[in-house]
């Protein structure tokens, strides 16, 4: 089951879809408006404002009783990420165990795989674990919605394996990735494959073949007057590993984009350190 509403996503306004979803309330079944005030907590989340979020959540909380397993779902899924994004590990993956048990249970293939996939970003030791339990029902699920999982399920499994230093998995996952989404004409997430593909040939030093894809991929983003910080990153570090000073250049233009970024900011700031250092 889909939700008008949820077509109302932009996760990256969450400020903008907050408003379109407040206007739609409150909707004639009350399950149906549960389940929206799940999302408008989502879009505070997304702000790092995760008091107001389980303000939100404790409302839906308190009218649970006498709701389906839909909205204990979402209701569950969204407590979860609200606690994992803000550090509490323990409290979300009990809600993501909980929200696991009842979609399964209840047939939400969708949601039951948003539940396992969440599993593996919040417990990463086991990610392999519960992002193969996601992509088999993604697989073989007869909703087509659910199946729509496959592409980000392929692009996490890949980086699992990169993770574990596996780069050959690694690489031949996100080749499947960027096939699955070329097939889907979807031309931004079949580019970020191709990035992820690039950068696991420089982990296994075919540095040459490496530059290409990123060079490549940097044509494209100038063209269309996007964001390459990450292409940079990747160029500075193949360049670094070549002793060639072209890396300063790149390492500056990769920070000046990335930098700029909050979520790095906030998780990954030595990696923003490092760019930083290249590029004196």
């Amino acid at each position: 089951m889909k939700n008008d509403f949820d077509d109302l996503w932009d996760y990256q306004n969450p400020q903008q879809t907050r408003e379109n979803f407040t206007k739609l309330l409150p909707l004639s079944d009350e399950n149906l408006n549960l389940q929206l005030k799940t999302q408008i907590a989502r879009t505070y989340s997304l702000q790092r404002n995760f008091t107001e979020a389980h303000k939100i959540l404790d409302e839906v909380q308190q009218q649970l009783p006498a709701s389906n397993s839909l909205t204990h779902t979402r209701y569950f899924l969204e407590r979860g990420r609200t606690f994992n994004s803000a550090k509490k590990r323990e409290e979300a993956v009990d809600c993501f165990h909980q929200a696991s048990e009842i979609s399964r249970k209840n047939n939400h293939d969708f949601y039951s795989i948003d539940a396992l996939h969440m599993l593996a970003i919040a417990v990463p030791q086991e990610a392999m674990s519960w992002n193969l339990q996601a992509l088999e029902l993604a697989e073989n699920t007869c909703d087509e919605r659910a199946k729509n999982w496959c592409g980000s399920l392929y692009n996490n499994i890949g980086w699992a394996y990169f993770e574990t230093k596996d780069y050959e998995k690694a690489l031949t996952i996100f080749r499947k990735t960027k096939d699955w989404y070329a097939a889907k004409n979807d031309e931004n997430y079949t580019l970020i494959a191709e990035w992820s593909i690039g950068k696991v040939l420089r982990m296994q030093n075919k540095i040459s073949q490496a530059l290409e894809v990123q060079h490549k991929l940097e044509k494209i983003y100038l063209e269309k007057q996007q964001d390459e910080g990450y292409v940079c990153e990747e160029l500075a570090e193949c360049y670094l590993q070549q002793q060639n000073p072209k890396y300063k250049d790149y390492a500056q233009r990769a920070y000046d984009e990335l930098s700029k970024d909050v979520w790095l900011q906030n998780n990954e700031a030595s990696r923003l350190q490092r760019l930083k250092e290249l590029a004196l």
